[in-house]
């Protein structure tokens, strides 16, 4: 049979069931009797968490609603949990039709911004709250919350300028001693920061943040021994690795190096990204003021990786660049350059390193230089740098790059002497292509300007040899006080018009003394050759190779002028066709032997 069951103990299953529901089902606040008034007083007693838990018990009817999200907030921000804090914060701003409500609610988001980090977002709101509610009985508060976030935004003149509206506290009299200091008024901040010790001793005891800015500012104004005990203070408290910090920043200023790499290394300890950040980029100064490049290098490229676009990053990109230029690693250098330069606006020290690079780069590793110049010389176009634009045009003209832009940009741009410079070197260089018209044109502009100066002298000599008039030509690159390379250059394609070989060696001897070019011993030797004057030819052609021994011209000159053998005979080995020339001269020699032998 099967077991049936009664009504009534249908009726008994269903009531239990029912009672253990009920039971175990939260009731809504109203009905526990519960109100947002009783959670308002328990956010102001400080007892965040059983607000929030009160909240989750509770069901707004829709009027209550911005009230509910407004506490809700409050208690998040009591909670620290500032990001859920801003949203709730913000709903009970954006639902509310209470304009008091309106007003708690985005002064509260103020504050949940500034504690939570987001101190752009917090001035702006502040700045809105301001704007809005100018006589709110928060504005004192308002003003106090806009100058903090306005100092960490870097917003100095807006932080100074509310600090100064509020009523003196210590927040405001701090607040303006940060300013002062980080505007770079140490003594201003220090006269503060000592009147606030004094005056509010009881807050500092509670914000040693206070402390430590004192004590930076004591450091950054040479007083060491009294920032270091200030930097004490902070061990046992949560700053303790910003006081490492400071210490190890102390000992490096001191130059004691040892010390301060200590200190440094525990302040890498620190959980805060600004300290870890700042204890590289000090302890890659350290190393290199120790004379170890190589462990500087490892700081500075590990704050590179690890904290990109940041305060720090700039300067340590700017060390490492140095670094590499002072080990001749030109490109890498360049490298580490360009991420500054084309990041944002680059600083004087920047491109002070940039202009060293290609200075440096230019002395000793010309296609490092041609690399290096075609991706960042633009940013050296500049008249302050045209000692450096003018060096750079020489080194292009030289090695086939683009030096005509240079040059020009000098003449646009440069000084009066960087004008007349750039218009003889264009003169010239169009003189060597033999472009009459522009050379004319270039001596005319160089003639307004420096009528008789070397410049004028030597592009209008050019342009004499180009008409052909090689004694006027003769007679100007000779006149010049201060002879250059191209002097020389021109001076030997005239040489005819010398008065005499003796007159032409003694001149151009002179010349090449004056302008650091090298003798040309070998063209010497043949020009006395020429003439006749084979004695003093064998002179030169033994000098110039001296000075070369590779030299097949001069030793074919000197074989032929002295008959020497052995010359012939070390020629003959030579490639090219000195040495070709040699050996047959050398058959022929063997030729004649055996027909006088026969």
């Amino acid at each position: 049979m099967k077991p049936t069951v009664t009504f009534k103990a249908r009726v008994l299953l269903w009531t239990v069931t029912v009672a253990a529901v009920l039971t175990i089902s939260p009731l809504p606040l109203h009905a526990a009797g519960k109100t947002l008034d009783e959670v308002s007083k328990a956010i102001d007693e400080g007892m965040n968490y059983k607000a929030l838990s009160m909240l989750s018990l509770y069901t707004p009817s829709r009027e209550e609603l911005p009230r509910f999200f407004y506490l809700k907030g409050k208690a998040l921000i009591g909670a620290k949990r500032y990001t859920k804090a801003i949203g709730y914060l913000n709903r009970a701003y954006l639902t509310t039709k209470d304009d008091d409500m309106r007003e708690r609610a985005l002064f509260a988001r103020g504050v949940a911004y500034l504690m939570g980090g987001f101190h752009y977002e917090a001035a702006s709101n502040f700045r809105l709250f301001i704007r809005r509610y100018p006589k709110s009985r928060l504005i004192q508060r308002a003003y106090l919350n806009y100058a903090q976030a306005s100092l960490k935004t870097g917003n100095y003149v807006e932080a100074l300028a509310f600090f100064r509206k509020v009523s003196r506290t210590p927040e405001a009299v701090f607040g303006r001693a940060e300013v002062f200091h980080r505007l770079g008024l140490y003594s201003a901040a220090n006269d503060l920061y000592n009147a606030g010790l004094l005056s509010y001793k009881d807050y500092i005891e509670k914000h040693p943040d206070v402390i430590y800015y004192y004590a930076e500012n004591l450091r950054v104004n040479g007083k060491a021994e009294q920032a270091k005990s200030f930097y004490y203070f902070l061990m046992d408290t949560y700053l303790r690795e910003r006081a490492y910090l400071g210490i190890g920043q102390v000992e490096y200023e001191r130059k004691d190096l040892e010390s301060a790499e200590m200190y440094l290394k525990k302040a890498l300890e620190s959980p805060d990204r600004v300290v870890r950040r700042r204890a590289l980029l000090t302890l890659g100064k350290t190393a290199m003021e120790a004379g170890h490049p190589g462990r500087a290098v490892e700081y500075l490229r590990a704050l590179r990786m690890d904290y990109p676009y940041t305060p720090e990053y700039e300067e340590a990109l700017l060390l490492l660049a140095r670094l590499m230029r002072e080990k001749k690693e030109y490109l890498q250098a360049g490298k580490y350059l360009r991420e500054i330069l084309f990041g944002r606006k680059p600083g004087n020290e920047a491109l002070d390193e940039l202009d060293a690079l290609v200075n440096d780069s230019i002395d000793n590793d010309l296609e490092a230089f041609r690399r290096i110049w075609d991706s960042s010389g633009q940013w050296l176009y500049d008249p302050s740098r045209e000692e450096t634009l003018f060096k750079v045009a020489e080194a292009l003209r030289n090695s086939g790059g683009d030096f005509l832009r240079v040059y020009t940009y000098l003449v646009d741009n440069g000084s009066r002497g960087a004008k007349a410079k750039s218009l003889s070197r264009l003169a010239i260089f169009f003189g060597r292509l033999s472009d009459v018209g522009r050379v004319e044109k270039l001596v005319g502009n160089l003639g307004k300007l420096t009528p008789n100066g070397d410049e004028f002298l030597r592009a209008k000599a050019w342009l004499y040899y180009l008409k052909g008039r090689n004694k006027a030509a003769y007679s100007l690159i000779t006149r010049t006080s201060h002879p250059v390379s191209d002097d020389i250059d021109l001076l030997w394609r005239v040489k005819e018009s010398a008065p005499s070989v003796r007159s032409f060696i003694k001149t151009y001897k002179a010349m090449a003394k004056a302008s650091g070019v090298t003798l040309r011993y070998t063209d010497i030797g043949g020009m006395l050759a020429e003439r006749g004057f084979k004695k003093s030819a064998v002179k030169y052609f033994d000098l110039a190779l001296k000075v070369d021994p590779g030299d097949t011209r001069a030793m074919f000159m000197l074989s032929r002028i002295t008959g020497d053998i052995g010359v012939m005979q070390r020629l003959s080995v030579k490639k090219g066709l000195y040495g070709s020339m040699a050996r047959v001269m050398i058959k022929e020699k063997e030729i004649r032997r055996r027909l006088l032998e026969m």
